[in-house]
């Protein structure tokens, strides 16, 4: 086992260093220009060192001045405009994306800010109340860092993964950022289908992405009880979007002098769709869904009109389906075109 102080090549890639701390199961190795790169101690090979044997207890004893001479600090990392604004994300990178069924996955934090982040990663089972501690320390600014392997044997216990998030720096005065806790659900079907891995800026292979924070908003995860047939396990929206735009401008608070109009288009419910697919943005427009009819199915009498737009019917379809499914008391029909235009359907509480 390697140890502070060790000159290591790496087994699985180019390079090597010297140690210069361990947090668990990654050691932190220095190269000759300076660069510290987290590394798992498994993957960290000791070689022998042209230095003398005691060159280990030398870490330690060498004075101030002949170490600074020796491995000079690496220069503070430029902050930049877009830094001052949180955005963290937790990746994961397979090692052979070719072979998805049965390779090991790198699970890294990505810290692309200009803030120091203290971080505390737990998981859970589905079915579990308990969380089991993932991870947890501190990562640099404008850096990733390798939190730990994941096999396919470890998989079922990231059904569910909680972040909590401290932002502060150091030796200078900055902006005060609120603690950071999320909670989302991770499809883990995911890893073995290719097209849920797309190409990121934090790593030379396609990844699969849990986004944590953008630009300072925390996402979190959209619960869809009773729709586990439809793939929309992964959507997450955040967490500033959790009042929804759109308002019942009848209707709904005030018996039955008109219905209640909902609009379903994205942009009435979200500020941006940044990191959303298809399946993502139907997610949310059902869980509007939902929330407008669970607010009325006590209402015999009550109408509300839903606007999804033309398009190629998806939306249209997968409300009509949810309504017989969860609500086969109440009736569908074409909005008025004169009110509402193409694309809107009135449902009627019986």
């Amino acid at each position: 086992m390697a140890n502070v102080g060790d000159y290591v090549r790496f087994l699985n890639d180019i390079g090597g260093g010297r140690i210069t701390r361990i947090n668990g199961n990654t050691a932190y190795v220095i190269d000759s220009d300076g660069f510290e790169t987290p590394a798992l101690l498994r993957e960290c090979v000791v070689v022998p060192s042209d230095k003398p044997s005691s060159s280990a207890v030398a870490v330690h004893q060498t004075s101030p001045s002949s170490a600074i001479a020796e491995n000079p600090a690496p220069a503070p990392q430029a902050e930049t405009a877009e830094g001052e604004k949180l955005t963290v994300a937790v990746i994961f990178e397979p090692h052979d994306i070719k072979r998805l069924s049965a390779t090991e996955f790198d699970a890294l934090l990505v810290n692309d800010s200009n803030y120091h982040l203290q971080y505390n990663i737990a998981t859970r089972e589905r079915d579990d109340v308990n969380w089991t501690l993932f991870a947890s320390g501190t990562v640099e600014p404008n850096t990733q860092i390798l939190l730990d392997e994941v096999t396919r044997d470890d998989l079922p216990a990231f059904d569910r993964l909680s972040v909590q998030l401290t932002a502060y720096k150091t030796g200078k005065p900055y902006e005060l950022k609120l603690p950071v806790s999320v909670e989302t659900k991770i499809d883990t079907t995911k890893f073995v289908r290719l097209h849920c891995f797309s190409k990121s800026p934090y790593s030379p292979v396609p990844v699969l992405t849990i986004p944590i924070v953008t630009d300072d908003r925390p996402y979190r995860q959209i619960s869809m009880t009773g729709l586990s047939d439809i793939e929309l396990s992964s959507a997450t929206i955040k967490a500033d979007d959790r009042r929804p735009k759109t308002q019942l401008r009848s209707g709904e608070n005030s018996g039955h002098a008109g219905p209640a109009v909902v609009d379903l288009h994205i942009d009435q419910l979200l500020d941006s769709t940044a990191g959303m697919n298809n399946a993502d943005i139907l997610s949310r427009q059902i869980e509007e869904f939902h929330r407008h009819m669970k607010a009325l199915k006590n209402k015999p009498g009550s109408k509300i009109i839903f606007i999804h737009g033309k398009g190629e019917g998806v939306l249209r379809h997968t409300i009509l389906d949810q309504l017989r499914r969860y609500y086969p008391k109440c009736t569908s029909q074409d909005a008025s075109f004169r009110e509402y235009g193409f694309g809107a359907t009135q449902i009627t509480i019986h």
